[in-house]
């Protein structure tokens, strides 16, 4: 093996696994991509875990609780509950086979109170459950690792707090 070749092959699998992401393999790879090994507790893949019937269940629940329109497909959350074993079914056969590909969102523009419009994209109710059933398995690792500094894109947080704790660490 050529010295080049050595290096090149000295590429460590989490490496790998992020690299697959970059390249858009998939929700499994993802799942890879944030296993930590600094953890205490050592977990090797964290999709069987996204798919798992209760985690979708507990999805469902939140998604329907934010009520929500219907997005591209006009499929409503009343609609989707009429199916929801099936729809769930569906969901977790398409996960664990890795063939799950996200649905384009609907874009739709809301006015804004200086007369401009902001766009908004509304996901299906299918890929609500996804994004959902994927958070409640990825925030509990990065709540875990987050500093109580930490305020962005964080649940129960904000700017304005964000703001406050700034503001009272100066006046200290």
């Amino acid at each position: 093996m050529r010295k080049s070749s050595r290096k090149s092959a000295k590429v460590s699998s989490r490496e790998r696994r992020y690299a697959d992401c970059r390249n858009g393999l998939g929700i499994e790879a993802i799942c890879w991509m944030l296993v930590r090994k600094e953890r205490k507790r050592k977990v090797h893949s964290l999709i069987d875990k996204v798919w798992n019937w209760k985690n979708l269940n507990e999805a469902w629940k939140k998604v329907k609780k934010n009520k929500g329109a219907a997005g591209i497909d006009k499929i409503t959350i009343d609609e989707f509950e009429r199916n929801l074993e099936q729809n769930l079914n569906e969901i977790q056969r398409l996960l664990r086979q890795d063939k799950y590909e996200p649905t384009p969102v609907n874009r739709i523009y809301i006015p804004k109170s200086d007369g401009k419009q902001r766009p908004l994209g509304i996901p299906i109710i299918r890929d609500r459950v996804v994004q959902q059933a994927l958070k409640n398995v990825i925030e509990p690792i990065f709540e875990a690792e987050f500093l109580d500094s930490s305020y962005g894109y964080r649940a129960g947080r904000s700017a304005k707090q964000a703001i406050e704790q700034i503001e009272a660490v100066r006046d200290e």
